[in-house]
């Protein structure tokens, strides 16, 4: 097949359509001769139409690294302290997850264990899933370890969402020791939680 300043007819055609140009067929009609198709080469507008596509996807591609590199430092921001944001929280003992039929987001019951003082006892605090990214790295540790031993839907949902923030956490090379051990510096978080307490 002839080629033109080294670009075949058919190349150009697939080249066009890989890249999504609209006008692919217009600038290279099938109906047109090959003749015609080879002086419209020749003249340089598919050669420019290629040359100032692929420096548009050059940009394209810086712009999406600036925004991919923006994106990682507003979540290093958002999760940059997360060992150290909660000052020693109460043990996490048991989990239970419910989803009501009018709401998106699981509904936990997530129940902790005091040891320290004259409250010496268990609460439990009510929280929708999507206030985890509250919560401590570690906190996160507790839930997955429990949640591993359930089975059930809703525990399944629970422990993808959990992961996800683990692995978020470790891609921000946030965490170094990954252990399952509780930390005394895990994350904290304001939260409006409900709290029920029980004397053991």
């Amino acid at each position: 097949m002839a080629k033109v300043w080294g670009v075949s007819i058919e190349e150009a055609r697939d080249f066009a359509r890989k890249h999504n140009i609209q006008s692919a067929n217009r600038m290279f009609p099938r109906k047109e001769s090959t003749k015609n198709q080879e002086n419209l080469i020749a003249t340089g507008t598919m050669v420019d139409q290629i040359e100032h596509l692929k420096n548009f996807n050059i940009e394209m591609s810086k712009k999406k690294k600036a925004q991919e590199s923006a994106i990682t430092k507003l979540e290093q921001s958002r999760f940059g302290d997360m060992l150290t944001r909660r000052s020693d929280p109460d043990p996490i003992i048991k989990v239970k997850c419910t989803k009501p039929k009018t709401e998106r987001m699981l509904t936990l019951y997530i129940t902790r264990r005091v040891e320290k003082g004259k409250a010496a006892g268990q609460y439990t605090e009510v929280l929708s899933s999507q206030d985890l990214v509250k919560l401590g790295y570690n906190e996160w540790l507790q839930l997955l370890e429990l949640v591993n031993k359930k089975k059930g839907k809703y525990f399944e949902e629970l422990r993808l969402v959990l992961e996800r923030l683990i692995t978020k956490v470790k891609d921000l090379a946030l965490v170094l020791n990954t252990s399952n051990k509780t930390s005394s510096s895990s994350v904290s978080a304001s939260m409006s939680w409900k709290r029920t307490f029980k004397d053991v």
